[in-house]
């Protein structure tokens, strides 16, 4: 039986796949949050972009660092940002490295981590430690951690029938697919979150072509806080989350924001 990292591995180094990736090029309200509270410190810093895809966040970074170091683990999308920024300054680099491996680079390196979009989420429980373990040792003290990750809280919205109606059609019809699909393969939703720390399970991503690791954010930013300060926790719409709301905010996903602590 495959493993989800090799499911999503398989997913994620898919000429369709980078296609859909390639067509996104916005920055999501909190990336333009953090960019905008780092923005004056950004052109001292050394970045590493993990999970750069097909570059959409290298478009608003990295002309603003001292260096940029953009990794993905599929050869198909270190690939496209070859291509896509074939004409780069030589202090933006991509190489397709996994975060469960960062060897090549030195402890105490990095300014700035970057790693968006969910991307820690499509790791193992036990490569998702080790991501965090060589994220931390590759980072500088007193430098900056970026992730976001999907929400526990939120996996009941997903079974929620009225949650799916929108004014729009095209949208409706796909939200209602995904529902129904949904129901078929977890009949009994509840068992997969209810009381729980964390569940991986198929959410319907990428035409249900990936398995999402959701966390209680309570429990994430308890475990930040071992090798972390200055936590901050933004929602889908770039707004600070206070920690007494960790219990009931119920975005789909939340980004963090950190200082390394060693």
């Amino acid at each position: 039986m495959k493993s989800e990292s090799m499911i999503n591995y398989a997913t994620y180094n898919d000429y369709k796949t980078v296609e859909k990736y390639s067509k996104v090029n916005s920055l999501q309200e909190p990336e333009r949050k953090i960019l905008e509270l780092l923005k004056p410190a950004l052109k001292n810093m050394r970045m590493l972009d993990i999970g750069v895809g097909a570059g959409r966040t290298t478009r608003y970074f990295s002309n603003h660092v001292k260096e940029y170091v953009g990794i993905d683990y599929s050869p198909l999308m270190i690939e496209r940002c070859k291509h896509n920024f074939e004409n780069r300054p030589d202090n933006i680099k991509f190489e397709i490295i996994d975060v469960i491996d960062l060897s090549v680079f030195p402890d105490n390196y990095f300014d700035f981590v970057l790693f968006s979009f969910n991307g820690i989420d499509y790791l193992s429980k036990e490569e998702r430690q080790l991501a965090f373990k060589n994220i931390l040792r590759v980072g500088k003290n007193g430098g900056y951690f970026s992730f976001s990750t999907h929400n526990i809280l939120s996996v009941k919205n997903l079974f929620d029938f009225k949650k799916q109606f929108t004014s729009n059609p095209k949208q409706l019809m796909r939200n209602l697919k995904t529902w129904f699909r949904l129901k078929l393969l977890y009949p009994q939703p509840d068992k997969l979150y209810k009381n729980r720390d964390y569940v991986i399970f198929n959410d319907g991503s990428l035409n249900f072509n990936l398995l999402t690791f959701y966390t209680n954010p309570q429990i994430q930013k308890e475990e930040l806080s071992k090798n972390f300060t200055c936590i901050k926790m933004f929602d889908s719409n770039g707004n600070i989350i206070n920690g007494n709301e960790l219990d009931t905010v119920n975005d789909n996903w939340i980004y963090f924001l950190c200082k390394f602590n060693k």
